[in-house]
């Protein structure tokens, strides 16, 4: 009796999964798009918004090369970048 419940329950829940599966598109779901979403900014990871330096360093706004924290005197109140060495730069290099 014990087996036959068991069978019974698993039919069961079998038969459950493959009214979820028939519905189901993996080319539409949730975590296909996360990982267009992913793939789209590691392939342009400098698109961004709000552009706020040029390709130099120098604050487009104004032309000077401000800090992170744009005060006009400050030299630099970060650590050093780590890919061009500059202190003005925050948490992502300009």
């Amino acid at each position: 009796k014990r087996i036959r419940s068991l069978r019974s329950k698993q039919a069961v829940t079998d038969d459950e999964a493959q009214k979820i599966l028939r519905d189901f598109d993996p080319q539409r779901s949730e975590r296909e798009k996360r990982k267009n979403i992913q793939q789209s900014r590691r392939l342009y990871p400098g698109s961004k918004k709000h552009v706020l330096y040029d390709e130099f360093g120098m604050y487009m706004h104004s032309g000077l090369n401000l800090c992170d924290c744009l005060t006009k005197d400050c030299p630099g109140c970060h650590y050093p970048c780590s890919k061009c060495g500059s202190a003005k730069c925050g948490h992502e290099c300009r």
